[in-house]
């Protein structure tokens, strides 16, 4: 049985006379007895049919669309795993709202949200881990062989496989918020950050997390989520309003999360004390802090002597109880006096600021010094906590320290009292030991080292 050879494309002479090409070069044997000229300049033609018929694009799209369903995931298991357990073990209690088991259980059974956000809150979890020493980073265990931004970067591919924008969820909002921790923490990411956390926001409202109403008829442990998932919202834009000049959105508009409904009640005891401190000054407080930001030179219509103390009061009394683990206590006292320090700040800028002389203990916080007391106060309750509670909380911390250390500065100039250089020297050189070169405030830094 003769095997039919392998097809050969014909020179253009022996193409057009259908007749049988030998190939040879510089020219056929045809062309040669001929006289012909032997090219190969012709276009080849397109195979197949010109026009896709109705039935057959209807089935491209049906077999579009059972792709996006049934996308093939890029990242096991074994690479999510050891992502998944350090955010169980080291930062629930910052991030506290994401079960593992249960997230780990709809990955195997129903991929595809819960997939997006294991690989959001991997991607945001090595991240957060390389502001770590190498000691501690080692300790994590993390794999080495997958980059934090593969892991992002498939979050991204897995959530629109599954158009999340029609379907919006918990899940699709966590992957979010999850995104926006880690763009934050990567240099340049700050604008791809607040989009992500806008969104975040934007599923919530859609969801109807602010309002009460919406969590009528379903379950408490349902509610409790819900309510922690909007709490870290309104933290966390909280913070980005003052640092980016972003005007706030939610307000505190439903009740605070329980430690009564917490399975992990000790890992929520921080959080709830967080969340106080963020929601204790009301929208306005953010708004006239936005706009004495970007008008240095204006004063702005801002509440009374009055309205400034009980500010200050309110963030006085928050407490850190004892069994609130170290990355939460230290969240705590420095958001606390990071707060303290701004709302000080404002009272600078409007002149509402007070003598010592002229001060008693109940307008003490109008004080022309009493950044000194403030910058005191947290040296000492932070005084015990190790430095990885300072590495663990990102570069948030050094945010912090540099206003902390920015008010104390200014209250130096104003009254000339140089023993508060003990405290602003103490806390540069926390600022210092810290891996601060994604989102540190130059001009502060850079104001607080001249003074030193």
């Amino acid at each position: 049985k003769n095997v039919r050879s392998k097809y050969s494309r014909p020179c253009d002479a022996c193409s057009l006379r259908k007749v049988k090409c030998d190939l040879k070069q510089p020219s056929c044997t045809r062309c040669l007895e001929h006289g012909l000229p032997c090219t190969n300049n012709r276009v080849r033609k397109k195979c197949g049919p010109k026009h896709i018929h109705s039935k057959t694009r209807e089935s491209i799209l049906e077999m579009s669309g059972s792709t996006q369903r049934y996308y093939v995931p890029l990242i096991s298991l074994k690479h999510l795993l050891p992502c998944l357990q350090v955010y169980q073990t080291w930062f629930y209690g910052v991030w506290p709202v994401v079960s593992v088991a249960y997230l780990m259980s709809k990955v195997v059974s129903t991929p595809g949200a819960a997939y997006s956000l294991s690989c959001a809150v991997s991607a945001a979890i090595i991240v957060q881990v390389t502001f770590l020493s190498s000691s501690s980073a080692k300790m994590m265990n993390l794999p080495e062989d997958v980059k934090h931004s593969t892991y992002a970067n498939e979050a991204i591919r897995a959530r629109d496989a599954i158009n999340y924008r029609l379907h919006p969820s918990p899940e699709t909002l966590l992957t979010s918020f999850f995104l926006h921790a880690y763009y934050i923490n990567i240099k340049g990411g700050a604008p791809a950050a607040i989009v992500y956390l806008r969104e975040a926001i934007s599923i919530a409202q859609i969801l109807g997390l602010h309002n009460s109403n919406t969590f009528i008829g379903k379950s408490l442990a349902e509610v409790h989520r819900l309510r922690k998932i909007y709490y870290l919202l309104l933290v966390t834009e909280r913070f980005i309003c003052i640092e980016d000049d972003i005007p706030v959105i939610l307000e505190p508009s439903i009740p605070f999360p329980s430690l009564e409904d917490e399975e992990y009640s000790s890992l929520l005891t921080g959080f709830t004390e967080l969340v106080k401190v963020f929601a204790i000054p009301d929208k306005k407080f953010f708004d006239k802090f936005m706009t004495l930001k970007m008008n240095e030179n204006e004063y702005a219509s801002f509440p009374s002597q009055t309205w400034i103390i009980n500010v200050q009061q309110q963030l006085e009394s928050i407490r850190v109880l004892s069994e609130t683990l170290s990355i939460q206590k230290l969240n705590i006292l420095l958001s606390k006096y990071w707060m303290k320090s701004l709302t000080w700040n404002i009272s600078r800028k409007n002149n509402l600021l007070l003598s010592k002389a002229s001060t008693d203990n109940t307008n003490s916080s109008l004080s022309t010094d009493y950044p000194f007391v403030m910058a005191k106060d947290f040296l000492s309750e932070s005084k015990d906590l190790p430095l990885f509670a300072f590495e663990s909380n990102g570069p948030g911390v050094c945010i912090k320290l540099l206003e902390l250390g920015n008010s104390l500065a200014d209250s130096i100039s104003l009254t000339r009292d140089y023993s508060g250089f003990e405290y602003l020297s103490s806390i540069f050189a926390l600022v210092s030991k810290l891996k601060n070169d994604i989102t540190l405030p130059l001009h502060l830094y850079q104001k607080i080292e001249n003074m030193l």
